[in-house]
């Protein structure tokens, strides 16, 4: 579908010393978003570098696509910042396609009211007991 946002709308957001991935990360998001079912509303993406030695993989990407109302996010984390980027788009571009198959089935059965919506429905209250134990009050039994 050919209902997406231009390039210089597409937030991307850059954490850590990479230079040139913001650009990249932006024209990657993109390119996945040209195969869109559905209009895309917003969409923003964000690449970070972790400092701690104990990581593998230092570089963390994600992608957070609105279409038409419905969420669609990524995570994805690897050691360089071109793997971690074209692991997105890959990522981004099955979720897309997994929103297709989908369509709107699951979501439209929760929004359907239920039989009694309109009937006035009687409030039944229950009373519960249990021993509760107060120990400032009572020692424990031994």
């Amino acid at each position: 579908m050919n209902d997406t946002i231009p390039l210089d709308r597409i937030e991307a957001t850059v954490r850590g010393r990479l230079p040139g991935a913001g650009d990249y990360l932006r024209r990657r998001v993109h390119e996945a978003l040209a195969h869109a079912p559905q209009p895309v509303l917003a969409a923003r993406a964000t690449i970070a570098r972790h400092n701690d030695p104990a990581v593998a993989d230092k570089i963390s990407a994600s992608a957070n696509v609105d279409l038409n109302g419905r969420t669609v996010h990524v995570d994805v984390d690897s050691a360089t910042v071109a793997a971690a980027v074209d692991h997105l788009h890959d990522c981004l571009r099955r979720s897309l396609d997994r929103v297709e198959r989908r369509g709107g089935g699951h979501r439209a059965s929760r929004t359907r009211p239920s039989p009694a919506a309109g009937q006035d429905r009687a409030i039944v209250r229950h009373r519960t007991y249990s021993r509760h134990r107060l120990p400032w009050l009572t020692p424990w039994p031994i």
